[in-house]
């Protein structure tokens, strides 16, 4: 099959690799739609050197959907031809945080598209455990949204938000805006972003987000002292990561006894913890990935909404390119030549 392989940091060359091969339990999956994550552009820059000898000569790519191609022996949930999205979530299930649900914290813990060849091939394979099948009202790209939808919806839900809350979200790319999404689902009165991307401010409000404020040109502490009547909002998230400390700035802007969501990706991030900080009690809370919430999924939450229509899906898409491209689309995705890019994605 061909495939684009990861052959040093910022290098992808797409070429015939060996055809894969399933056993008892798995399922082999025809790729349609692969979306380039955040975490995937860390990880093809170098910038997360403890990764780098885990992908080198691998297939990335762990936002994927597709086809069943064949099933291996044991398989009853799905069968050959099915639409379905892949959860590249792979765990032990033996260990005690596998067993409580909380698999995203197992200690061998992988991944489709890191350890297993992903969706930036002609085929992947997966548990038959972490294929969803999908309505047929819901699409391939809308499908290849599902693992940032689930991040949001965790996010939300480690936070604790509820009916009533007010959050702040920093960022305009997939994965705040995700969250500023699943923080309405949630009931919250009030949901801001704040980026520097014109394109996701117009894309975040015409998805129900509240405000969206240019984190260039306006001070967001101001905006949010004045929208929740000087307290601040309950929830400050930093969806960015980087080197950009955002973190930083949700410990200045969160109100009394809030919290500051971690969930972007960084090298390394230094906090000054003053004494503000604990006589405002606040919570820094650390929001990876997603498992299961009262025991669900939740990806299979992230479907739900999706499938209702209370989540957006396609919209989130941008740019689109063919396998062949993958090396300007990362590029895109990088925003290495001043593209304003939401979600990037590879189209099979």
């Amino acid at each position: 099959m061909r495939a684009a392989v990861l052959v040093a940091p910022g290098r992808l060359e797409v070429r015939e690799v060996p055809d894969i091969e399933i056993g008892p339990g798995e399922v082999l999956v025809k790729n349609t739609v692969s979306g380039i994550c955040g975490s995937d552009l860390h990880i093809y820059s170098g910038s997360l050197p403890d990764v780098m000898p885990r992908v080198l000569g691998k297939v990335l790519g762990h936002e994927l959907c597709g086809e069943i191609a064949a099933v291996g022996p044991g398989v009853t949930n799905v069968k050959v031809g099915d639409r379905v999205a892949v959860e590249p979530l792979l765990a032990c299930d033996r260990c005690v945080d596998c067993q409580v649900g909380d698999y995203h914290l197992c200690p061998e813990l992988q991944h489709i598209g890191i350890g297993w060849s992903g969706g930036f091939g002609q085929y992947a394979k997966a548990p038959a455990k972490n294929v969803f099948p999908l309505p047929d009202h819901v699409s391939y790209e809308d499908a290849s949204l599902l693992d940032c939808l689930a991040v949001g919806i965790h996010a939300v839900n480690v936070t604790g938000i509820h009916p009533g809350s007010t959050v702040l979200v920093f960022g305009g790319g997939t994965i705040g805006i995700a969250t500023a999404q699943a923080a309405k689902w949630a009931g919250a009165s009030t949901v801001a972003i704040a980026t520097r991307s014109k394109l996701g401010r117009e894309f975040a409000l015409s998805t129900g987000i509240d405000v969206a404020i240019d984190s260039t040109t306006e001070d967001v502490g101001a905006r949010m002292r004045d929208l929740t009547n000087g307290r601040g909002p309950d929830v400050v998230f930093d969806a960015v990561g980087g080197a950009q400390n955002y973190v930083q700035r949700g410990i200045e802007i969160v109100r009394r006894g809030g919290k500051i969501g971690v969930l972007g990706v960084f090298p390394e991030q230094r906090v000054t913890l003053t004494p503000p900080y604990l006589i405002n009690e606040l919570s820094i809370v650390a929001c990876f990935s997603y498992a299961k919430w009262g025991g669900v999924p939740e990806f299979q939450i992230a479907l739900d909404g999706l499938a209702s229509g209370k989540f957006a899906g396609r919209g989130y898409i941008t740019q689109r390119f063919p396998l062949d491209d993958i090396a300007h689309a990362f590029e895109v995705a990088e925003h290495k030549h001043g593209q304003d890019a939401i979600k990037v994605s590879i189209v099979h």
